[in-house]
């Protein structure tokens, strides 16, 4: 099944098969945090109803596939800020702490995938990041996770680009396995897109994610070849849109803020709308119905290139798939 030549590949769209990762490395360690707060359906249908666009939490569930959504404590008093007191919704957790930052929580992934693999930190020779909503432009997330682990000097790299940014990170993993002398990489991503990037008001984007991190330990191996593939195609960049806020902008966004936010107190649903479509400095611009008509395809697509490269059939039985 495996295709040596590039005229003998499928018509893809949204891949370049050819161009790939061939790699001998294998993943040995995982690791995750989630906080412990919960966001759950009711807020957001509150925030809508009080929009004018009446939903309940069900409306929502049957939607978004989602019935909560974990988040730290200080965006549970952001939440609690935005849309009032009273609306419901929102779950402490217990013992949360106030001042969680990503770094914290990818830390505690790292230090859980070292965990699974029995290794020590001493043992990394790279740290690969990953994060479109950390506020750490430098020091990085990946150079403040390695030395939170009390690394050396090493090679700690960020990369950022929304979900696309986690499996360019994991392809980064198995070249630098690959093509340097480093025999043991971690990767860690944690994301907190609603206080960062995102208007909680815009809950038909921002009620589809919630906080968290991850970490992976790969290392090089001699065991069976691994295939890793991605593209990119910035046409499509306006059904998925940010774009990083700058001193300039600091006085415009705050008169922003407040605008959008007596529009929310006075059910302005419309209007508010209007704002958060024409500002485009520091909300993200989501169209789901696009995205979600054309990641299917795409990640279809790698699949069958990754296949076709393995010399795998796609109805082969698989232990593992992981959507990124």
């Amino acid at each position: 099944m495996t295709r040596l030549r590039a005229d003998q590949w499928p018509d893809y769209t949204y891949i370049v098969p050819h161009i790939y990762t061939r790699a001998k490395v294998r993943l040995i360690g995982l690791g995750n945090y989630a906080p412990t707060g919960t966001i759950t359906n009711e807020y957001f249908a509150y925030i809508s109803t009080r929009l004018g666009d009446p939903r309940s939490a069900d409306d929502l569930e049957r939607v978004t596939g989602l019935s909560t959504r974990h988040v730290r404590a200080s965006t549970m008093d952001l939440c609690r800020r935005v849309a009032g007191a009273d609306a419901p919704g929102l779950i402490d957790g217990p013992d949360a702490p106030q001042d969680e930052s990503l770094v914290d929580m990818a830390v505690i992934a790292a230090q859980r995938a070292l965990a699974s693999a029995g290794r020590d930190a001493s043992e990394i020779d790279t740290v690969i990041g990953a994060s479109s909503s950390d506020n750490d432009a430098f020091p990085t997330i990946a150079g403040l996770v390695q030395m939170r682990l009390g690394l050396g000097p090493i090679r700690a790299t960020m990369l950022k680009g929304a979900c696309a940014c986690q499996t360019e990170a994991f392809q980064m993993c198995a070249e630098v396995l690959t093509a340097s002398s480093a025999k043991l990489v971690l990767m860690v991503t944690a994301e907190g897109l609603l206080p960062n990037i995102m208007n909680v008001l815009d809950w038909k984007t921002s009620s589809l994610f919630g906080e968290g991190a991850s970490a992976f330990l790969l290392e090089r191996s001699d065991d069976e070849d691994t295939y890793v593939i991605n593209g990119s195609d910035a046409n499509q960049g306006p059904s998925l849109y940010y774009q990083t806020p700058l001193r300039k902008d600091v006085i415009e966004m705050a008169e922003v803020d407040m605008k959008i936010q007596t529009l929310f107190k006075e059910g302005k649903g419309k209007e508010l709308n209007h704002v958060l479509a024409q500002y485009m400095v520091g909300y993200t611009k989501m169209n789901g119905k696009e995205v979600y008509r054309e990641a299917p395809r795409a990640m279809a697509e790698s699949v069958d290139a990754l296949c076709r490269h393995a010399g795998l059939s796609p109805d082969e039985p698989v232990s593992y798939t992981c959507l990124l």
